[in-house]
This record gives C-alpha cells, sequence and structure tokens, in this order.
C-alpha cells in the first residue's frame, strides 16, 4: 500500500519534471539552444496565476489599463521602427556585416532594445495589476496565465535570444541564466520572498480505499492525480498540435532543417518564437499544477528547472518522448530513495545518518552521471548516422 502511494507521488513530480524537460528539448531541437531560464519563465507563470487568484482582496485599479496598453503601443511602434532599420541596430544575421562594424554597431541597437523591453515590462507589470484586481476563480486563471506566460516566452525569444544568433553557445547559457536571475529578482520584488499559495477546487482532497483489520488504507492526493491527468492531456494536445496543424508541421521543419524550411517559405524566426512560447506555457501550466502539491510556492521554485534539465538529459535531450520518461524515472527514483534508501544505507552500509539523508537529495544527478557513462546520449534518444 505505501509503495503505491509513493509511485503516485513520484509519477506526479516526474510529471511536472517532464513537463520542464519538454520545454528544453523542444527549445533545443528547434534552435541548439539551451534555454535555463526555463524554471523560471514557470516561476513567472505561476505568480501570475497567484496575482489572478487572490485579487479578491485588492480594489479594481481602473487606471493601470490605459497605462499598459499605451506601453503596448509604444513598445509595439519602436520595436517595428527597429524591426525596419529605421532605427540604429545591427542586422539580425551574424555574415552581413563585419565584425567590427557589429561591435561598434551595437550600442544604438541595445539602447533602443532596453527601451522595449522597459515598455513591455511597465507594459505588464501594469496589466497584471488590472486584471489582479477583480479576482478569478482558478478554472479562469489558469488558461489566463498560461497564455501570460506564452507571452513572456514569445517577447523573450524575439526581443533578446534571437539577437545573440550565430554567437558562441557560451553565450546564450549567460544570457539565459542571466534572464533567470532577472525574473527572480523581479518576482521577488514584486510579490516577496516569503511563501505564497493559492486554493484550487481540489485542494486538500484526497482518495482512500483499501485497508481492513490490520492494514492502512491507501491514501492518494488529487493533487497528484490531477497533475497525471493534467501532463497526460497537455502530452496529447502537444502531438495532436505537431501533427495535424500547419504551424505544428512548420516546427518540426524548422527543427529539422533550418535552411531548407527557410526555403520554402517557413518563418523561421516566426516558428522559433512560437516554440518559446509553447515551451513556456506548457511550464506555466506545470507550475500551477504543482502548487496544490507542494502547498506553497516562492521564487526559488523556478530552481526545480536543474533537475528538470537532469531528466532531460536522462530521456536524451533530442526526444520528445525521452523528457518525459526521463522526468518519470527521475519522480520515481526521488519518491523511493527519499523513502527507503537511507534505511539501507544505515542498516546495511553503515554510513552516518546525516549523511545517508542528503543523498535522495542528490539521486537525480547521480542517475544523469550514470547515464552519460553509460550511453551519452540519453536513454530513448534515437542515433542518427549519416552516409559519407
Amino acid at each position: 500500500m505505501e509503495l503505491l502511494q509513493l509511485l503516485i507521488s513520484g509519477i506526479a513530480q516526474g510529471c511536472v519534471y517532464g513537463l520542464l524537460a519538454l520545454g528544453f528539448v523542444l527549445i533545443y531541437k528547434a534552435t541548439e539552444q539551451v534555454n535555463f531560464a526555463q524554471g523560471d519563465i514557470m516561476m513567472m507563470g505561476t505568480f501570475f496565476a497567484f496575482a489572478f487568484i487572490t485579487g479578491t482582496s485588492k480594489p479594481v485599479s481602473w487606471w493601470s489599463a490605459p497605462i499598459a496598453i499605451l506601453a503596448i503601443c509604444v513598445g509595439a511602434a519602436l520595436f517595428y521602427l527597429l524591426h525596419k532599420r529605421r532605427l540604429p541596430a545591427w542586422r539580425d544575421t551574424a555574415a552581413s556585416q563585419p565584425r567590427l562594424q557589429q561591435v561598434t554597431a551595437g550600442g544604438a541597437y541595445w539602447l533602443n532594445l532596453l527601451a522595449i523591453v522597459a515598455l513591455y515590462a511597465v507594459a505588464a507589470i501594469f496589466a497584471i495589476r488590472f486584471l489582479s484586481g477583480f479576482g478569478m476563480s482558478w478554472w479562469l486563471a489558469l488558461p489566463l496565465a498560461a497564455i501570460c506566460g506564452g507571452v513572456l516566452g514569445y517577447t523573450l525569444d524575439a526581443v533578446i535570444v534571437r539577437r545573440i544568433i550565430g554567437q558562441p553557445q557560451f553565450a546564450v547559457v549567460i544570457l539565459t541564466l542571466a534572464l533567470g536571475f532577472m525574473m527572480r529578482a523581479v518576482a521577488g520584488a514584486i510579490w516577496g520572498a516569503d511563501d505564497k499559495g493559492f486554493t484550487t477546487p481540489y485542494s486538500g482532497d484526497v482518495i482512500r480505499f483499501g485497508g481492513g483489520e490490520g492494514t492502512n488504507p491507501v491514501v492518494i492526493g488529487v493533487p497528484s492525480l490531477v497533475i497525471i491527468g493534467g501532463t497526460a492531456v497537455m502530452i496529447i494536445g502537444l502531438y495532436l498540435f505537431f501533427r495535424f496543424t500547419k504551424i505544428g508541421v512548420a516546427m518540426q521543419a524548422a527543427s529539422q532543417n533550418q535552411l531548407a524550411a527557410y526555403y520554402m517559405g517557413i518563418p523561421v524566426k516566426y516558428v522559433f518564437s512560437m516554440i518559446w512560447a509553447i515551451s513556456a506555457a506548457v511550464a506555466t501550466v506545470a507550475g500551477i499544477l504543482l502548487v496544490p502539491k507542494l502547498e506553497v510556492f516562492s521564487p526559488e521554485v523556478g530552481l526545480l528547472s536543474i533537475t528538470a534539465f537532469a531528466a532531460a538529459v536522462v530521456g536524451g535531450f533530442g526526444s520528445l518522448p525521452g523528457a518525459i520518461l526521463g522526468g518519470l524515472i527521475i519522480g520515481i527514483a526521488e519518491a523511493l530513495s527519499t523513502r527507503y534508501l537511507p534505511d539501507i544505507l544505515i542498516d546495511i552500509v553503515g554510513l552516518d545518518g546525516s549523511f545517508a539523508n542528503k543523498i535522495p537529495q542528490v539521486i537525480a544527478y547521480i542517475i544523469m552521471l550514470a547515464v552519460l557513462i553509460i550511453r551519452p546520449q540519453g536513454l530513448f534518444a534515437q542515433i542518427q548516422r549519416k552516409k559519407v
């Protein structure tokens, strides 16, 4: 009975890791970039939901709406002028100008870009302030927060990440890490660093079955079942999206061969930004589903992406099914090791109790290292051989 409870809890946690890992893999397959801000995007989306749900005690700030609309319009106009080369900027492609000109022309570009980012940040703050004044049900806040998370992901790629295409991978890693730190700082400044939470229609609900004389019943938390069910729905939805929609097929084409997709008329830049938006929306839903299981959250919840990165490596960084399966492996391993591994290490191996209790905290990285040694491409990655 206890084993079943642990398995369900581990599967639920693994589903969250899998959805975050799915975002890693989606972006990597399309752009060959690793987005280390994925967990912080999830955190921001979760705080969006928190603001929408818990806004009942705040008055509606009607004056926030026109400020947000004005900032969006000015930012869009400035972005249009920058895109059409009517403002000083370097070009998108690295080969379009000599290296020296790229470096010297970058100052004006970054000043214009900073102004655009500031305008959109102001618009987002006042729009969220306006919407949070109404107070919403969980059912309405979930899709609205997912849309906001998608817009955040799209904006990050279109305005910031796209501008360093052609630069070394190290630059992308540093940029996404910096974006993650910035989002945690912004969330802490707006909502505070203390623990937050919100109620859902199923918060605290459990299902009991089995049990009898001398045995305890199986107790399963409804939040864990909702996470598993929500993950299944999103996986099916993503499969249908990529399989039967034009934009989904275009995303597959762009991820397989960017140049060929461009020559076939696919707007590769737009497709890449849409992939960032989908990854951000999926991460937002994962965070919202996770909150009832955790009961509280803070800006540090974004650090779950470190474990999700390990799940992506275990499953295979180029495999979408591998991301989900890798997350399930990590989640189940954490649940079982937390319960059984310390006792085994203390009683059989003879390790110190304080040391043995910390081993389950790094079990994900132990599994990742083992997979990298045995099968570096990941457990479920497909090896493609090129004939010469």
